[in-house]
């Protein structure tokens, strides 16, 4: 591995290693990167890979690490709880959270 690892990439582990997994795939870093028969045979196989998980983390922002986990928080969301007992989460937008990730 680099010397400096990416905080989303050390957030992944620690929620790997919080669920009490030993293992975990990082395409960045199981892939070799400069074979291209290696890049393009790892593709290939990628339903598999992922087919086989117990857990897929997917960080879709451009964030130092995950939402949630360490110091990144999350976008709040808004709760609405309604008298019959029902709540109501609603999400953050996504666009904004596109537009936040270039």
């Amino acid at each position: 591995l680099p010397g400096k690892i990416p905080g989303v990439i050390l957030d992944a582990i620690e929620v790997a290693k919080s669920l009490g997994y030993n293992y975990i795939w990082i395409d960045r870093y199981c892939i070799n990167q400069g074979d291209s028969e290696h890049v393009k045979d790892q593709i290939y196989k990628m339903d598999r890979i992922y087919r086989r998980a117990d857990l897929t983390i997917i960080a879709a922002t451009r964030q130092n690490g995950l939402p949630g986990v360490g110091t990144t928080s999350r976008t709040p969301q808004r709760v609405v709880h309604f008298s019959d007992g029902l709540t109501l989460f609603i999400m953050p937008s996504i666009a904004r959270e596109k537009i936040a990730s270039l």
